[in-house]
């Protein structure tokens, strides 16, 4: 059983980078607080970042540029520079404590770092020096301001080594497939992807112009859907509004401005907008709002539209898919909104799906519930599979009109916010504190991330440390959205008759804690 929709000849992405900032260099380009960016100026901001690179003869096809990836303009532009010279960004988060940067940094092959002079310590400076790289700063809200602060110290013969031959992004993965990893995104893919992504437009493709409206961008370049957001809307010429942050007034905002029929948010945001009783007239524009970085109950769903008469069409997708891969389209949330309450929508075109059993892989008919497996140009990792199906960590059910249901997970992951933390990443990273015997980590129901991580942890005999003493020293070694909301301290975990941690009876001692 697979479901397959039209295929489509991809986009060249770079040429497309090129020549949609080429069209009126005057025009408005991207917004960031309350300052205007051209394409003009973020074409000129491209070429001082390629000027740099030249200058140590690395302004080539395939060059590694890693980049700490804020929302801001000169991001932006490196992005935009990198992508239309046909070389590969390796991300780097901003989210991470300056010791767990300076561990990222030496993971990558890249000729230069760029990032923003706060990202610029000793420690990360030695990274980039220890691996050969030169660090390039750059102010945020300047993209004209790359400058060399330390030389590359690779011989002019390991340039080969640091070359990824048609790779867009390098990115970390939140473990749909597996284990947090970097996994090249190519342009092959994205190109696959942008096309893809019309299964949300109302009108085929139009000839490349600058367009009128505004997109509206409020999740953050480290993740797949702020950097991509931002790809899709430059490669169609239309301009962006980004929040530095996001934060819900200034999304508002944003929305009143420049008064978008669509915008992309977090599902949070959903929560958030009905919790401050929004006035509907703030958000009168828009006719759907696409959200995709983490589950969405049909109940938050149904409320929000009953409330606003706004569409809210959920995207499944991952960054090892380059994306997404399946989602409503407003015609068919209209039509199947009550039919098909709890989908994630249909698959976009170049995207087959498939589920299969859980011990035999077996494909399984539909309405039964299995392992959802993929198959596309557009998706961004090898797949074992002689025939090229991609086998996911999600539980799902697809019937026979091609919608998608997610089920759950078969992993360990939680999702908060649209960020999947592993449970099991962070229980050991606490088993690695010198008074934690043992520790387990649990997803809690959240009304505003729709999940978030809670720990309990057994301690050594003579320890004495509190559970906000452990999230402080958790602070680090992890990302801020990896703590746990709660460490709660107990004499004993609860276990199974096989002595294993029982995570059932470990959520239920989390919630009579919290109360």
């Amino acid at each position: 059983m697979g479901i397959l929709n039209n295929m489509t000849e991809p986009t060249d992405l770079p040429r497309r980078m090129r020549d949609v900032t080429a069209i009126d260099p005057s025009a408005r380009a991207l917004q960031i607080a309350d300052r205007w960016h051209s394409w003009g100026d973020i074409a000129a901001g491209g070429e001082v970042l390629q000027t740099v690179l030249g200058s140590m003869g690395a302004s080539v096809p395939g060059a590694g540029v890693a980049v700490v990836m804020r929302n801001g303009a000169s991001t932006v532009a490196a992005t935009v520079s990198i992508v239309a010279s046909n070389q590969a960004i390796l991300t780097l988060s901003d989210l991470v404590p300056n010791e767990r940067l300076a561990d990222t940094i030496r993971a990558v092959r890249a000729v230069a770092i760029v990032a923003n002079p706060q990202d610029w310590t000793e420690a990360t400076l030695a990274s980039a020096r220890d691996i050969g790289a030169a660090a390039i700063s750059v102010e945020g809200d300047d993209p004209s301001t790359f400058a060399v602060i330390q030389e590359a110290g690779y011989a002019a013969g390991d340039l080969v080594g640091r070359l990824h031959p048609g790779v867009a992004l390098e990115m970390m993965t939140s473990g749909t497939t597996g284990p947090p990893k970097r996994i090249p995104l190519t342009y092959a893919s994205l190109s696959a992807a942008l096309d893809a992504s019309r299964h949300y437009a109302s009108s085929a493709e139009e000839p490349l112009s600058l367009r009128k409206s505004v997109a509206v961008v409020a999740l953050p370049m480290v993740h797949m859907g702020g950097v991509w957001t931002t790809l899709l809307n430059f490669a169609e010429g239309r301009a962006v509004a980004m929040l530095p942050k996001f934060q819900i007034d200034g999304w508002i905002e944003l929305i009143r401005e420049h008064r978008p029929i669509v915008a992309n948010v977090p599902p949070a945001a959903l929560t958030m907008l009905l919790d401050r009783e929004t006035e509907k007239a703030d958000l009168a524009s828009l006719k759907a709002l696409t959200v995709g970085t983490a589950p969405v109950s049909p109940e938050l769903a149904e409320r929000f539209e009953a409330t606003y008469e706004i569409s809210v069409l959920t995207v499944y997708g991952a960054t090892e898919f380059a994306g997404g891969v399946a989602g409503w389209s407003l015609a068919d949330r209209r039509k199947h909104a009550q039919t098909k309450r709890g989908s994630v929508g249909r698959s976009h075109s170049n995207v087959e799906m498939r589920v299969v059993d859980r011990d035999s892989f077996a494909p399984l008919p539909f309405g039964d519930v299995g392992l959802l497996e993929l198959r596309s140009e557009q998706l961004a990792i090898d797949s074992a599979d002689p025939d090229g199906w991609v086998r996911t960590d999600d539980l799902a059910t697809v019937d026979a009109d091609g919608f998608l249901w997610i089920k759950g997970r078969a992993d360990d992951a939680i999702i908060r916010g649209g960020f999947k933390v592993s449970a099991g990443q962070v229980a050991e990273t606490l088993r690695t504190h010198p008074q934690i015997r043992d520790a387990a980590v649990v997803g809690m129901p959240d009304d505003r991330l729709g999940e978030i991580p809670h720990a309990a942890v057994e301690l050594e005999n003579d320890a004495d440390i509190d559970g906000n003493a452990i999230r402080g020293w958790l602070r680090d070694h992890l990302s801020a959205y990896q703590i746990p909301a709660q460490v709660l301290v107990v004499e004993s975990l609860p276990r199974s008759a096989s002595l294993k941690v029982d995570s059932v009876g470990v959520r239920a001692l989390l919630a009579e804690a919290t109360g």
